[in-house]
C-alpha cells in the first residue's frame, strides 16, 4: 500500500504522498469541491453546490435578496431596489411626476390622479359643477375651488344641501307676554362637555328690550375668547364672553337676541347662568294672553322657547287654550308645549279650535315650547287669569272632606249613566277615598274586567287626560277598600249599562298631606294632552 503523509479527504492514496480524488473534488488532499460554474456571491462547498453569502441566493449565488418586494423595480443588491424609470422609493412604490400635481396625487409616472372637483394634467383646473344641471341645486348654484354649494332665494331655507323649502310667514312683532326667564350652559352647574355648540333665541315684542344679568360665569379664559365662549348676538352687535369675572348687566338693543355657547375639544368648566327680564313695562296684573312665536303664522322648526309666568297676586292661574295647532302624537313626542308647575308637568299637542281650560295649582308656571326638524303648524294662543284663594277655580282643599254618592243613592242608580266628579286639593296634598258603601253590578269572574257597571278613578282632570294612561283604579261589585291616590287632583267616572242596577255607592273623601318622601314622585307626574 502507498503511504501519504496527509489524509486524502475525498479520494484514495494511490502512490506515495499522492491522492487520487473522487469525481467532483480536487487538491493535494482532495479537500476542494469542484463546481462547473463559478459561485458569484458564495463558495463551492460540495460538488456543483454553492453556499451563498448573506443577502444572496440562486444556484450560483447570483440573485440578491430584498426583505420587501421591489414593486416597480428589481432587487440588485441585498435589500436594495433598482427602480424602473419613473419610480422611486425604497421599494420603488412612488411614482415620479416631473411637474407637481397641484390638487391631486402622482399615481403613475408623469400621471396625476385629481381630487374631486379638479381636472387637467397637473390637476390645476377647477371643474365648474354649476354648468352641469345647475349642480342639482333647486335655486342657485355657487361654484368654488374644487366644490360648489347651493343656496335658496329669499323666503326659502335649504334642506338636504340642494332642495329649498318655503319658510312660513312669521308675524315680525309676535312674542309671548312674559316678564322673565333664565338661560344656562348644558349641565350647569356641572361641567359642560367638550366640542359642543348650543343656540338659544329670545324674542320680544316690537320695541321691547331685555335686561340681561349674569348670575355666574366659569368658562375657559382667553383674552379674545377663542376657545370656549358665550356669544350674545344683539342685532349687529356680537359680543363674546369667557373667563370668571361676572360682566355688567346688559340692556339689549333689539327685540331678538341669540345666545350661542361654544366649547372646543379640551378643558371644560361649569359654564354660565344668566337671567333676563323685560326692561320696563307693567306685569302687575291678573290677566293676560300669550302665543307661540309667529302665531297665527307657522312656528319654526328646531325651535325651543322657555317662558315663566309668575303672578304673586294670585293663588292659582287658570289657562284658557283659545287655539291649539301643534303637530300631534299620542304622547306629544314631536312638537309640544310643556307646562310645569310645582306638582305637575303637562305636555300639550294636537289641534283644537274649541276653547279648553286648565286650572293650575300654583301661581308660578314654566312654559317650554319645542319643535322638531319637520312639520310646523300655527302653534298656540293662550289667555290666562290669576285667581285669589277661595274664589271659583281656586278653592282651598287643605284638610277638607266631602261625600260623593251615585245617582238616586241609597236607591238603585238608573241605567245608561255617565257621570264625572272632579276633586282637587292643594298642591302637596293627596286625596284619600273611603268607600262607606259600594255595590255595583259584579264581574263575571275575579279575573275579568268591569265590563258592565263600573267606577273609575283617574289621576288629574279627565277632560285633559289621554284615557288609558293615567287611570288609578277601576271598581265594580263590592270592592270597598280604602284608596290612597298619591295625587291632589282626581276624577271619579261612573258608568252604568242598559240592564241590571244596584244600590251604588257612598264615598267619603279627604285631602291629606303627602309624606315628604312621596313628594318627589308626585312632581314627576307627566300629563300628555293630545287635543
Amino acid at each position: 500500500l502507498a503511504v501519504c503523509d496527509t489524509t486524502c479527504l475525498h479520494g484514495n492514496c494511490t502512490a506515495p504522498n499522492t491522492c487520487s480524488c473522487y469525481e467532483g473534488y480536487s487538491g493535494d488532499t482532495c479537500n476542494e469541491a469542484v463546481c462547473d460554474t463559478a459561485c458569484i456571491h458564495g463558495n463551492c462547498t460540495v460538488p456543483n453546490i454553492c453556499s451563498c453569502y448573506e443577502g444572496y441566493s440562486g444556484d450560483t449565488c447570483n440573485e440578491a435578496v430584498c426583505d420587501t418586494t421591489c414593486i416597480h423595480g428589481n432587487c440588485t443588491a441585498p435589500n436594495t431596489c433598482s427602480c424602473y424609470e419613473g419610480y422611486s422609493g425604497d421599494t420603488c412604490n412612488e411614482a415620479v411626476c416631473d411637474t407637481t400635481c397641484i390638487h391631486g396625487n402622482c399615481t403613475a409616472p408623469n400621471t396625476c390622479s385629481c381630487y374631486e372637483g379638479y381636472s387637467g394634467d397637473t390637476c390645476n383646473e377647477d371643474i365648474d359643477e354649476c354648468t352641469i344641471s345647475n349642480g342639482g341645486c333647486q335655486h342657485t348654484c355657487n361654484n368654488s375651488g374644487g366644490s360648489f354649494s347651493c343656496s335658496c332665494d329669499e323666503g326659502y331655507t335649504l334642506v338636504d344641501s340642494k332642495r329649498c323649502h318655503e319658510l312660513p310667514t312669521i308675524d315680525p312683532c309676535a312674542a309671548v307676554n312674559v316678564s322673565s326667564g333664565s338661560i344656562s350652559s348644558p349641565g350647569y352647574p356641572n361641567k359642560y362637555n367638550n366640542t359642543v355648540e348650543y343656540t338659544w333665541t329670545l324674542i320680544l315684542a316690537c320695541d321691547d328690550k331685555a335686561l340681561l344679568k349674569f348670575e355666574d360665569i366659569d368658562i375657559e379664559y382667553h383674552v379674545d375668547c377663542i376657545y370656549d365662549y358665550l356669544e350674545i348676538r344683539d342685532g349687529n352687535v356680537w359680543t363674546k364672553y369667557c373667563g370668571f369675572s361676572i360682566p355688567s348687566q346688559i340692556v339689549t338693543e333689539s327685540r331678538q337676541v341669540q345666545f350661542v355657547f361654544h366649547s372646543d375639544q379640551i378643558i371644560n368648566f361649569k359654564g354660565f347662568n344668566l337671567t333676563w327680564e323685560k326692561y320696563g313695562g307693567d306685569f302687575n296684573k291678573t290677566t293676560g294672553n300669550f302665543s307661540s312665536p309667529g302665531f297665527p303664522f307657522h312656528y319654526e322648526n328646531s325651535a325651543k322657547y322657555t317662558w315663566i309666568l309668575s303672578n304673586p297676586f294670585s293663588k292659582c292661574i287658570i289657562l284658557y287654550f283659545e287655539s291649539i295647532d301643534i303637530e300631534g302624537h299620542e304622547k306629544c313626542i314631536y312638537d309640544y308645549l310643556e307646562i310645569k308647575t310645582l306638582c305637575y308637568k303637562y305636555k300639550v299637542c294636537g289641534q283644537s279650535t274649541e276653547r279648553k281650560q286648565l286650572i293650575t295649582d300654583y301661581n308660578n308656571i314654566n312654559f317650554t315650547f319645542v319643535s322638531d326638524v319637520t312639520v310646523n303648524r300655527k302653534g298656540f294662543n293662550i289667555s290666562w287669569k290669576g285667581v285669589p284663594e277661595g274664589e271659583e277655580g281656586c278653592e282651598s282643599h287643605v284638610d277638607s272632606t266631602g261625600v260623593i254618592t251615585s245617582p238616586n243613592y241609597p236607591d238603585n242608580y238608573p241605567n245608561n249613566v255617565l257621570k264625572y266628579w272632579p276633586i282637587r286639593a292643594q298642591c302637596g296634598m293627596q286625596i284619600v277615598l273611603t268607600f262607606e258603601h259600594f255595590e255595583l253590578e259584579e264581574r263575571i269572574t275575579d279575573f275579568d274586567i268591569c265590563r258592565y257597571d263600573f267606577l273609575e278613578i283617574w289621576e288629574g282632570e279627565v277632560d285633559n287626560l289621554n284615557e288609558g294612561e293615567h287611570r288609578i283604579d277601576e271598581r265594580c261589585g263590592n270592592e270597598n277598600t280604602i284608596l290612597e291616590t298619591h295625587t291632589n287632583t282626581i276624577t271619579l267616572k261612573f258608568k252604568s249599562d242598559t240592564s241590571l242596577t244596584k244600590t251604588g255607592f257612598k264615598i267619603h273623601w279627604e285631602a291629606k298631606a303627602i309624606p315628604a318622601e312621596e313628594l318627589e314622585k308626585v312632581e314627576e307626574i307627566k300629563y300628555y294632552t293630545s287635543f
